[in-house]
């Protein structure tokens, strides 16, 4: 009947968790970028589970990374690993999902590493508010800081440059208002001042 109830399988399946680690362990890569749906930061992990059972609206967080919180870590502690293990090494995390364009850093204390997760999101679609804190911890050793861009849909561009065995990732939110802006100054700013780049 489409309800979503105590005991769905984890995110992650055995299958996709083999897949995983084999790309993890491949060979001559200077650079992963790491993709899902669903942002792998947002909720509190100690109360997500809390919303979720106490409202049908917001069952759909069950289906959400930090509701399931062990897949989360799981794929976190296998990207930070990969990316201290040589250096030069980066990792970006790009997902979408919640209509709201979000950049994060997700640092870990243990590797003093930090990884850039890109929320990219509506492209058309009406923007939603942000509804989390911009600031939070998935457990001791991870750690989050958001900067969501209101008002705005916005799409993702990835650059990235390998100089001297070492990769360089510039990664973009580009803007699109999304309501009727002030004429553009041509400084190829967003016109509404959010400090982003404006699409063409």
């Amino acid at each position: 009947d489409g309800t979503l109830r105590d005991g769905i399988p984890p995110i992650l399946s055995d299958g996709q968790k083999e897949a995983i680690e084999t790309a993890f362990t491949t060979e001559g890569l200077s650079c992963m970028v790491v993709c899902a749906e669903i942002p792998f930061i947002g909720e509190d992990p100690s109360q997500v589970k809390e919303k979720a059972e106490k409202s049908e609206k917001l069952l759909v967080l069950k289906s959400h990374w930090v509701y399931d919180i062990d897949s989360c870590l799981w794929m976190l502690d296998r990207c930070f690993a990969w990316k201290a293990a040589a250096p030069g090494r980066e990792l970006v995390m790009l997902t979408g999902d919640i209509h709201i364009g979000v950049d994060s850093v997700i640092t870990d204390s243990e590797s003093g590493q930090s990884i850039r997760h890109i929320t990219a999101s509506p492209i058309t679609n009406q923007v939603s508010p942000f509804f989390t804190a911009l600031e939070g911890r998935l457990n001791e050793r991870y750690s989050y800081v958001s900067k969501p861009v209101d008002n705005h849909r916005n799409f993702c561009t990835l650059d990235l440059e390998l100089k001297d065995g070492a990769v360089n990732v510039d990664a973009k939110l580009v803007c699109v208002p999304a309501f009727v802006p002030p004429k553009n100054d041509k400084s190829g700013m967003c016109a509404v001042g959010c400090g982003r780049p404006a699409s063409e």
